[in-house]
């Protein structure tokens, strides 16, 4: 182990040098790096990595991500910029980061959930007459950039949503698309699918 240490990391997205791991992706300034692997650190709960290097081994004070639990209370901390890094590499180590810690602090209790293919945002909302979900299709060459010369399209999203109880529904409507889908409620599962996503559709769910 004389051949490791304990890098401190910096920047994130503000740094050009960085390494990748299998289990977290961080950008960090290290000489003559060969290999990284992610250490899980206890009781803190506290990630480090540990690089191979031919300097001595030095232990960092920031960790990766601190998760801690207070009561039925959950919380986590990310010292550096993981979603912005994620949008500039595109790594999945990350974005496996930023779900499981989501997935963690939620419980894996989730209100909306879309199955499909494709790199797609999501909003939900509450309005007047219901619901709102919003994709966008992010799927492109160009998806890291600030501007889209096409358009990918996707075939069949299908949506997953909880409602509160005893809520009924009338319709769902496809406002880009400009028609209803067929929906079926089975018990507070509302369950959908958007047969083709260009690049957006919002669908609006009436209920009453």
């Amino acid at each position: 182990m004389d051949n490791f240490r304990f890098v401190r990391y910096s920047g994130f997205a503000n740094d050009n040098s960085f390494c990748l791991n299998a289990s977290t992706l961080l950008m960090i300034r290290c000489g003559h790096l060969r290999a990284a692997t992610a250490i899980w650190g206890h009781p803190s709960r506290r990630f480090f990595l540990a690089v191979t290097t031919n300097q001595a081994r030095y232990i960092t004070e920031e960790p990766a991500i601190v998760l801690r639990e207070a009561g039925s209370s959950r919380m986590a901390w990310f010292p550096g910029d993981i979603e912005r890094t994620y949008w500039f590499t595109g790594h999945g180590d990350l974005l496996r980061l930023l779900h499981n810690t989501i997935r963690w602090i939620t419980h894996d209790e989730r209100i909306v959930h879309v199955e499909g293919e494709g790199f797609i945002e999501l909003f939900a909302w509450e309005t007047s007459p219901g619901y709102a979900v919003h994709l966008l299709n992010y799927t492109n060459p160009n998806a890291y950039h600030g501007w889209m010369q096409s358009i990918y399209f996707l075939g069949p999203q299908t949506v997953s949503m909880t409602l509160p109880l005893g809520i009924k529904v009338k319709s769902v409507e496809l406002l880009s698309a400009g028609h209803t889908v067929p929906f079926r409620l089975a018990g507070e599962v509302l369950s959908f699918t958007i047969p083709r996503l260009e690049d957006y559709e919002v669908a609006a769910i009436t209920i009453g």
